[in-house]
């Protein structure tokens, strides 16, 4: 049996997460979201995300000096965004607020927030999230977003479980981390279709993707690429 003394001695004290009762929270999610509610599904989530490692000392040392380099793992992955993706091995990790900052694997890239963990500096939000969407074009990144609007459903995309794997976690087999379909893209030229995007699948070696389409005389045809 675990002993809880020993435990917190060595690894800090256990997270733990609160909710503010002044907030109107709306719990069922299958409705629709009201207007002057947030979405406690959305929330939660959120919350549990910055407990599995959706965390950052960007900025940290600004406030307080003496505080020791200690980027979390998540900052092993943040690269200023003129980096040369060839140099990622070597290349020096940010841990100061401000600049263009990007989340980089595997051939993807994502913004990220710049703040100090007080929100002060960079782009005035803490840069323990995916950048704000109003800061990017209404482009929603994932559940670790800053914020969540009133009225407005929120869910985690492939994105987060992308971050989430290369933070370490083996996720459950059968979870699917498919592209999100305003980032994809497709081009016809001739008989040939190039779809181009990112995805992911982290049940199997294979990445596979089910393609349906719709010839020009509205019959489907399924194929697997």
């Amino acid at each position: 049996m675990a002993d809880p003394s020993r435990e917190e001695k060595n690894l800090g004290k256990p997270p733990s997460i609160g909710f503010n009762s002044n907030f109107k929270f709306d719990y069922d999610p299958a409705d629709g979201i009201d207007g002057d509610k947030i979405d406690f599904d959305a929330v939660v989530l959120h919350e549990i995300g910055h407990v599995l490692g959706f965390i950052s000392k960007v900025g940290a040392r600004e406030l307080d000096s003496k505080l020791p380099i200690a980027p979390s793992v998540w900052d092993l992955y943040r690269l200023g965004s003129s980096t040369d993706r060839q140099d990622f091995s070597t290349a020096q990790r940010i841990l100061s607020s401000g600049g263009d900052q990007i989340f980089s694997v595997a051939g993807l890239e994502l913004p990220l927030s710049t703040g100090r963990p007080n929100g002060t500096g960079g782009d005035h939000y803490q840069a323990s999230h995916w950048k704000n969407d109003s800061l990017i074009g209404d482009w929603y990144i994932g559940i670790m977003e800053v914020g969540i609007a009133f009225g407005k459903r929120q869910m985690m995309t492939s994105n987060d479980l992308v971050a989430l794997q290369f933070m370490g976690y083996e996720l459950r087999g059968g979870i699917q981390m498919v592209c999100e379909p305003d980032k994809l893209q497709g081009k016809i030229k001739r008989d040939s279709l190039t779809l181009t995007g990112v995805a992911a699948n982290i049940s199997d070696d294979v990445i596979e993707a089910q393609v349906k389409l719709l010839d020009d005389q509205a019959r489907w045809s399924s194929n697997t690429l």
